[in-house]
């Protein structure tokens, strides 16, 4: 099975990043060719990169800086509002509850292979993150960004140094973890099964001082209309396909959450995916099976790691279900393509 298409993203912080490389002495041109790119196509309001570009450019911009939390301070030092029609419209929602929920539900908009939510745990709202292009597995420097782009964003709209309760991310970190907490002012943990920022719930009620109810209205407006012209351009199974692939890590997946995401019944998408000859089952196996063999591919990946990824609870439920796909176990699988 063939996924879609690679994600794009808004080529809005290569761009940033090859000017900051230029200011600093180095050579924007060579660190854009090493994934693929020039200064011509990350220039312009409506440039687009394959979202495996983008985070090849994190890397290399640290490598190049001799700077190791690149990702961290450029996240935390950027203009929130650089985000684009995403930046504004957390600008102009009226709290930081409401800015939070726009992000979940217009992140696609600025980059096509994220997922991000919010959820309230007890006293906590937990905001995660997760970048769902099956081509990039070690993300360590965007990752960074974008957990340090969200606090920044944070604390912009409300005018206030906020403290996270805790941060967590995925890879894992041995260097440098002072500069972290420096930073987000809280724990930060690292080797975590996810990126989350978590707040105290109160928070969200915090006002936003830029909110501006009308342009919010419009910005909605033209957003919804992106992202229903990128639903029409692929056909059901392959946007089945895409949503799967994007919830995962969230553990979250039902034809139930996915049938809502199409704006469609749960009967009237079983119905439909029958008609092409296909199940919503059968497509969750094909998704899980095609990704499994590429982060397998990944040689510091972790088992734990790619099982979550994948949406499985425990790494025994993802050894069962590979050894079902390639009569092997992704351990044994792995040594054998290496």
């Amino acid at each position: 099975m063939e996924l879609p298409t690679t994600p794009k993203s808004d080529a809005t912080w290569a761009y940033q990043i090859a000017q900051t490389l230029e200011a600093r002495g180095g050579s924007s041109h060579l660190i854009l060719r090493e994934v693929g790119l020039d200064m011509e196509s990350v220039q312009g309001p409506d440039a687009e990169i394959a979202l495996v570009q983008e985070v090849g450019l994190f890397e290399a911009a640290a490598k190049h800086l001799a700077d190791p939390c690149f990702g961290l301070h450029f996240g935390s030092s950027v203009d929130p509002l650089d985000v684009g029609l995403i930046g504004y419209m957390v600008a102009s929602s009226a709290t930081l509850g409401e800015a939070f929920r726009i992000f979940e539900r217009y992140v696609g908009v600025a980059s096509e292979g994220d997922h991000v939510s919010l959820q309230i745990v007890d006293r906590l709202a937990v905001f995660t993150g997760e970048i769902v292009d099956p081509s990039v597995v070690q993300c360590q420097q965007i990752e960074e960004f974008r957990m340090a782009l969200i606090m920044n964003l944070c604390r912009f709209v409300t005018e206030r140094r906020l403290i996270p309760e805790w941060v967590e991310l995925r890879h894992n970190r041995t260097d440098n973890l002072d500069e972290f907490e420096r930073v987000f002012g809280a724990p930060v943990y690292f080797a975590r099964r996810r990126n989350a920022i978590a707040l105290d719930r109160a928070l969200l009620e915090l006002p936003c001082h830029s909110a501006d109810e009308r342009l919010l209205r419009i910005l909605k407006r033209y957003c919804e209309l992106i992202l229903k012209q990128r639903r029409e351009k692929t056909d059901l199974k392959r946007n089945v396909e895409h949503l799967i692939a994007s919830s995962l890590p969230s553990g979250s997946v039902s034809i139930a959450s996915i049938a809502q995401e199409l704006g469609m019944g749960e009967r009237t998408l079983m119905r439909r995916l029958k008609e092409s000859g296909t199940s919503f089952g059968q497509i969750l196996d094909e998704v899980r099976q095609t990704l499994a063999f590429r982060y397998l591919e990944e040689p510091n990946a972790r088992i734990s790691q790619i099982a979550y990824m994948l949406g499985y609870s425990e790494p025994s439920s993802f050894n069962h279900a590979f050894r079902r796909w390639a009569g092997v176990s992704p351990t044994d699988h792995r040594r054998g393509i290496r």
